[in-house]
């Protein structure tokens, strides 16, 4: 469930959460730690299953956003260029879920 997941992601930020901050000092690393979680979502395995199922790439997002690790200005530039690419590919159709499009727009 969306709810259990998010519970076993913030538990996981308490350990991770603070060296992201750490290693997260410009746009493009905060973009990169988006692709991270695409790439796991999109790799299959068990992790894949569960994070390419809707809506839970869009909570992780919010997720990591709302616990401040990735500001609003990286998830933008993050979603400019995914508007831009396949929307085919695997993380053009990640990208392209409703509830991720409905995070992007609020």
């Amino acid at each position: 469930s969306g709810a259990k997941l998010i519970s076993s992601f913030k538990a996981e930020l308490e350990h991770w959460g603070e060296r992201l901050e750490t290693l997260c000092h410009t746009t493009d690393e905060e973009k990169s730690v988006i692709a991270a979680v695409e790439t796991a979502a999109t790799g299959g395995g068990v992790l894949g299953e569960v994070l390419s199922r809707q809506p839970s790439f869009r909570l992780i997002l919010q997720t990591l956003h709302g616990e401040d690790l990735i500001p609003e200005k990286a998830i933008l530039a993050w979603a400019r260029l995914r508007r831009e690419g396949n929307h085919e590919s695997p993380q053009g159709k990640l990208f392209k879920q409703g509830p991720t499009q409905a995070f992007l727009e609020w």
